[in-house]
């Protein structure tokens, strides 16, 4: 899951860490969040965190820019952590619905998560991910998922008919899949990954 990543790794914004059980040749794994159970450390947003500059030979960061007001501070507390030559793997959303309100923020095109990481970073890896069919086949079960939310009814209803829910996942992805094999172009996607390297 997480190739070429050694020593020490700084998960920013790591919710449960559900990347832990990916990372072999990880010697210490370390969970950073403002609010999670499952955090080694909690901050709040604009404090310092409780690690000496220098410290991690990776920090992995998956969509939380978007939940963050001060990017420039996050990203300045990234950089201040992570070793010289230390790898960073940031993911973030680009055609995404809102989410966890009021904690939304931002999206992110491929080149502005470029242009965000310029100062300071050698990027190995830009890519988008998903395209025209798949990215609108996400936001249509998140619609979907969240018009059935808003009432009991609803939610009732997405419990009873959980086994027709998951047939119209599963068709609605294949359909995206399909339009994303015929897609030749590159500006409609869902998410930006990108690997960096600490100058």
């Amino acid at each position: 899951m997480l190739p070429g990543l050694r020593g020490a790794l700084l998960d920013v914004g790591c919710g449960e860490k559900p990347y832990a059980k990916w990372t072999t040749g990880i010697t210490c794994y370390v969970g950073i969040d403002t609010v999670s159970r499952g955090a080694d450390v909690l901050v709040g947003n604009h404090e310092e965190w409780p690690f000496a500059d220098n410290t991690f030979d990776a920090v992995l960061c998956t969509q939380v820019m978007e939940h963050v007001d001060d990017v420039g501070r996050l990203l300045s507390e990234i950089t201040r952590v992570l070793k010289p030559g230390g790898n960073l793997v940031l993911t973030v959303p680009f055609a995404y619905n809102e989410h966890d309100a009021p904690r939304d923020f931002w999206r992110f095109s491929a080149h502005g998560a470029r242009r965000l990481l310029e100062q300071g970073y050698d990027i190995d890896v830009l890519k988008s991910q998903g395209a025209i069919g798949s990215t609108c086949g996400l936001l249509c079960l998140n619609w979907i998922d969240a018009s059935l939310g808003q009432t009991r009814v609803g939610r009732f209803l997405k419990g009873v008919m959980l086994p027709v829910w998951i047939v119209v996942s599963l068709v609605i992805n294949l359909i995206g899949s399909f339009v994303d094999y015929l897609d030749r172009t590159d500006s409609f996607y869902s998410n930006v990954l990108v690997i960096a390297r600490r100058r």
